[in-house]
């Protein structure tokens, strides 16, 4: 796991079952912040993420999903194929 993210159970913990399943359930996009060059700019991975509200402690949150794709898959994304999507881990802030 990435540092810094948590996990699914600890995410749960946080943030409540409803909001990690509504953030699994959403639509990642790249991020920009990791891997967004790709092979052409040396990058092994690229980032993704999905994100939703949610509350950690009564404090109003966001929930954050991250996935990371290597070379290979974003290739496939860009040829329109389906990859495997894998959460890499998540942060409630």
């Amino acid at each position: 796991m990435k540092a810094g993210l948590i996990t699914r159970e600890t995410a749960i913990l946080e943030a409540g079952q409803n909001a990690v399943e509504a953030v699994e359930a959403m639509t990642c996009n790249e991020t920009n912040a990791v891997g967004y060059q790709g092979l052409a700019g040396g990058d092994e991975l690229c980032e993704w993420a999905a994100r939703t509200n949610c509350e950690v402690d009564g404090i109003p949150a966001t929930l954050t999903a991250y996935y990371y794709t290597t070379n290979s898959q974003d290739q496939e994304i860009a040829e329109g194929c389906d990859i495997d999507w894998q959460i890499a881990g998540y942060t409630a802030e």
